[in-house]
């Protein structure tokens, strides 16, 4: 709910007992690069779907007159036309326009997977980034307490919900462009 709301949401974290571990370093690496690796198939299976269903949306003399590039890529038209909410100003171009649907989703899905999976190697506490991190570049030496561990969580949230962790993040008071550009709507 909180995704839809607020364009934020988080899942509850998969509880892990490192008593379980036989060799702790690669274990712990093991857990943190699964749910990443999950996120970044899942991005490559629904963006390989999108394409597949590009050829299904749009009849053959669009694609042939724009090209598959412009029509799927994020700065193209069918883009902008997808998930700008165009689509029905834009019927007569389509061979089946009830895939737009399918096609919004699978870019929209692609999209969320790919952040998140970027934003899970950020080497932030406690994000799989910081795992990552630790087990391979550090080789273990910095150890935490689950106190720190929540309180960089709390700190994760309030930056995310606030912007202020970097300026470029859109909030409420500064949404994105309509371009897809991503970058803010100047003041």
């Amino acid at each position: 709910l909180c995704l839809i709301f607020l364009g934020f949401g988080w899942a509850k974290p998969v509880p892990v007992n490192p008593r379980n571990f036989q060799n702790y370093r690669r274990d712990d690496f093991l857990v943190s690069i699964a749910g990443i690796t999950v996120n970044l198939t899942l991005f490559l299976l629904s963006l390989a779907l999108a394409v597949g269903f590009n050829s299904l949306l749009w009849k053959p003399e669009g694609i042939n007159f724009y090209g598959a590039k412009e029509l799927l890529s994020s700065d193209g038209i069918g883009y902008a036309v997808l998930l700008g909410g165009a689509g029905a100003d834009n019927v007569d171009a389509m061979r089946y326009p009830w895939v737009q649907y399918i096609q919004r989703f699978l870019l929209m899905f692609s999209t969320m997977n790919l952040c998140v999976g970027i934003f899970n190697l950020l080497p932030i506490p406690p994000l799989d980034g910081f795992h990552i991190l630790n087990d391979v570049v550090l080789r273990g030496r910095l150890t935490l307490n689950q106190n720190m561990f929540q309180i960089m969580q709390v700190v994760l949230i309030a930056l995310c919900l606030t912007g202020n962790g970097n300026p470029r993040f859109p909030t409420a008071e500064r949404p994105l462009n309509h371009s897809g550009t991503g970058k803010a709507v100047p003041d």
